[in-house]
């Protein structure tokens, strides 16, 4: 997926690659802070930037990376979340929406808001050590068949950005060693 990061500083490229069943890679060139990425190979979730240099992620950061970029993700809902339960309907913006409590075997919490027409989630809101993050997921379209979210507004108390996406392929031949941690 191709398109940017947009925040109140400004836009910057952004790309997502994916490759199945659990390898992802999020790079982000921001004019004001440099190439900024983000990687799960399978085994090791890493993250790189200007401010942080490369590290290994670890702790509840990793789990949610597994269950946030897992390719077949809505599929496998009740495997990473063995909790699940409707806690009713509450509007999203305009829209009607069934509300699902699901907490993760970690202990990790995260609500889920189904379009009650579409049935599609509209929105997702995950708790990582006490500050949750929201994110609203409009603007679908199909590529390819599969009906997938091209904005993903994302905020929280102190921040908040958006991923707009122009371009998604499906199928793209991506070598393995591209989702893997860069050496020092």
């Amino acid at each position: 997926m191709i398109g940017s990061l947009v925040t109140a500083a400004g836009n910057a490229p952004l790309q997502v690659c994916e490759k199945a069943p659990n390898k992802f890679l999020v790079i982000i060139d921001s004019p004001a802070s440099g190439v900024s990425k983000n990687g799960f190979n399978g085994s090791v979730a890493w993250s790189q930037n200007s401010q942080r240099g490369l590290r290994e992620m670890n702790g509840p950061d990793v789990e949610n990376f597994k269950r946030e970029y897992d390719l077949h993700r809505e599929t496998r809902l009740r495997e990473f979340y063995p909790q699940m339960s409707v806690k009713g309907r509450e509007k999203i913006g305009v829209r009607e929406a069934n509300v699902v409590e699901a907490t993760a075997a970690d202990g990790l919490g995260e609500v889920m808001y189904f379009d009650v027409e579409s049935g599609l989630l509209v929105r997702r809101d995950v708790t990582i050590q006490g500050a949750t993050v929201a994110a609203y997921l409009e603007d679908y379209k199909e590529a390819d068949g599969v009906k997938l979210p091209v904005t993903i507004r994302r905020s929280r108390s102190d921040f908040s950005f958006t991923f707009k996406f122009d371009e998604v392929r499906h199928n793209v031949a991506i070598e393995d060693s591209k989702f893997d941690m860069p050496k020092q």
